[in-house]
């Protein structure tokens, strides 16, 4: 084909076309071959090629043939036989009529095929629209929602299985019911105004309070879709009804919770409002009594035997004296039992069961309940709250609100006995000091006799061998030697008086890495980066330390990554704690590590960066903060180092 269309040898081209049509017609691809034919006779048509054309209009007649499109085969065998110059005699009459006889017939068997089709087509679709009809009843009828239809009334004309439970009837029982039988005259009165929105065709929805046969009550919520006839009257609505009856439960049950909440935080900042010791155990105290409402309150620390509790406060006016004065054991109380468990316990029994003991001098009440709460920092029992009231019984919800505020309570317990430690730690680092500086003068003065002595020694030394290179006399080498092991003893003396000066000083070597990681563990919500490594002269206090730098970016920063780096500088080892919160600002940057220092409103007591550096004075180093790029702040601890 290419090689004639190179020539333009049209009559070639389309005797080419011709035989590819016959082609395909030999590979039963009838389409294609009538493609091929239908090209070749267009060049034959135009350049008059009565041979080839012939050819072509037999190929077609063939090729509808078998397609069984007779209209074509009978326009292309008539096209075939005058092009061939045959006379349009009685016989090709016969011919072309047998084939039309042909083509009617297969259009009726057609027909006749498509009509058993059609017919078992309907039959399939009357099956599936049964079929259709029966999952669809059955779908409705195990919808989890309630699915009912009222008239224009109200009344009901059909509900589901999950509408019957809801409404508390059977399904007999529910047709024909009125939905004001199942509702107060305000909440029909709110069905009504709502249906003469849906006469408009608007879809409602709303919630009702049903009043079930039972006398209970379910709360429901209502999604309704209007219903009009063909002449687009209103007849009725179609509606889902939701029980949120549990729902509302859960949310009323959520309201609460937050308001405990606020509680909480309001109870939070009143504990952490004070580090005396003596004050925050009356705070705990009070607000504990407030929280849970109890008409009295003691709390009771565990002594170091773990056997017995030591009273320290007590809010139960009659009883004061009584309270604070008796001491319990563990073994034979409730408050003990609660130590003893780690958990808060319950005896709303307590003036009646006799297992408790009755403080001597207290009166006996046999509607007393009590509820005791042990507080308890990083697995340690401190001690214990114990609640009185009379009447009504403490609740489980009472139970989770008062272990909650003694998460609180032991942490302001925990804080104030760390600034109680930190003072006596201050104290005991001011003897410290001062005995320092006693061994300063000291070691100055043993410098001063070391100096002066090993001179004498080292003078009559050399005298003695001066003296030797003269005489001779084995007396001046004696003399000499013996000047000699003085001054070694003398040497000796002072290194062993400096190792006791020495051993006194109270720190010690520590791992700056495990040290840091200990206290990040705390803070999983912040992202603590820790770089570098040394070792650092310091005590216990550098946890203190530590927590009160990562505590304040965390609440007066608000950040949420923090960067350490270890870096060595000649004799001293610096850590530098980055943060990304908030920058502190210039002007009191100097100002944040003074005793009672506050700003903003996160500012609490103005303690905690004062004990950083006072700590950080007792290791022998400093602290000092400065800006970090682009946010936040960066604190610097110089520690010494060996």
């Amino acid at each position: 084909l290419k090689m004639k269309q190179t020539l333009n040898d049209k009559r070639g081209i389309a005797n080419t076309w011709k035989n590819i049509g016959k082609t395909h017609f030999d590979m039963k691809d009838f389409d294609k071959s009538i493609q091929a034919a239908e090209e070749a006779m267009k060049i034959s048509l135009k350049i008059g090629e009565s041979i080839v054309l012939q050819g072509c209009y037999e190929l077609l007649s063939e090729a509808y043939t078998e397609k069984k499109d007779f209209q074509n085969v009978i326009k292309y065998y008539r096209l075939a036989n005058q092009s061939d110059g045959k006379i349009f005699n009685e016989e090709l009459r016969k011919k072309i009529s047998e084939i039309e006889n042909r083509f009617i017939l297969a259009k009726k068997d057609r027909e006749t095929a498509l009509l058993a089709q059609q017919k078992d087509d309907l039959q399939k679709l009357n099956m599936s629209l049964q079929s259709s009809e029966e999952k669809y009843r059955t779908l409705i009828e195990n919808l989890n929602e309630g699915m009912g239809q009222v008239d224009e009334n109200e009344y009901f004309t059909f509900a589901n299985q999950a509408a019957c439970e809801i409404f508390g009837f059977s399904k007999d029982e529910i047709i024909g019911k009125n939905l004001k039988d199942f509702t107060s005259s305000e909440d029909f009165k709110n069905i009504l105004r709502h249906t003469k929105e849906r006469k408009k065709g608007v879809v409602s929805e709303y919630k009702l309070t049903l009043i079930r046969p039972d006398k209970t009550e379910r709360k429901i919520k209502v999604k309704a879709n209007p219903i009009f006839n063909k002449n687009s009257a209103f007849t009725g609505s179609i509606g889902l009804f939701t029980d949120i009856t549990e729902e509302e439960i859960y949310k009323a049950e959520l309201q609460k919770k937050n308001i405990h909440l606020s509680l909480m935080l309001e109870t939070a900042t009143q504990l952490t409002s004070s580090l005396d010791l003596q004050e925050v155990l009356r705070k705990i105290g009070t607000e504990a009594k407030t929280v849970l409402g109890a008409y009295g309150c003691a709390i009771y620390m565990l002594d170091e035997d773990k056997e017995t509790l030591r009273p320290v406060v007590s809010l139960d006016p009659p009883y004061d004296e009584e309270i604070l004065s008796e001491t319990i054991e563990v073994s034979n109380s409730f408050t003990g039992r609660a130590v003893t468990s780690g958990k808060t316990l319950i005896f709303n029994d307590a003036g009646t069961s006799g297992d408790g003991y009755q403080i001597p001098g207290t009166s006996v009440v046999e509607d007393e309940r009590v509820m005791v709460t042990p507080l308890i920092v990083e697995n340690e029992i401190l001690g214990a709250i114990c609640l009185n009231k009379m009447g009504a019984s403490f609740t489980q919800d009472d139970l989770s609100l008062t272990e909650m505020f003694a998460i609180l309570a032991s942490a302001a317990l925990k804080n104030a006995q760390m600034h109680q430690q930190l003072i006596k730690e201050i104290q005991e680092h001011r003897v410290t000091t001062k005995a320092l500086n006693s061994h300063e003068e000291h070691l100055k003065l043993m410098n001063k006799i070391l100096r002066h002595d090993l001179i004498n020694n080292l003078a009559v030394i050399k005298s003695a061998l001066r003296m030797y290179s003269k005489s001779k006399d084995d007396k001046m080498l004696t003399e000499a030697s013996n000047h000699l092991q003085k001054g070694l003893d003398l040497i000796n003396r002072m290194r062993t008086l400096e190792l006791f000066i020495s051993d006194n000083i109270n720190l010690k070597l520590m791992n700056a890495v495990e040290r840091i990681s200990n206290i990040a563990e705390k803070y999983n919500d912040i992202k603590i980066n820790i770089t570098g490594k040394n070792h650092i002269l310091a005590d216990d206090k550098i946890d203190s330390v530590l927590d009160n730098i990562f505590m304040n970016a965390k609440v007066h920063g608000k950040a949420d990554e923090i960067n350490v780096d270890i870096v060595d500088d000649n004799k001293m080892c610096k850590v530098l704690i980055s943060n990304n919160g908030t920058n502190i600002p210039e002007e009191i940057k100097d100002k944040i590590f003074e005793e009672n220092f506050v700003f903003g409103k996160t500012g609490h007591s103005g303690v905690g960066l004062y004990i950083v550096r006072k700590a950080m004075e007792s290791f022998g180093g400093s602290v000092y903060a400065e800006r970090n790029e682009p946010h936040g702040c960066t604190f610097v601890l110089s520690f010494r180092k060996l």
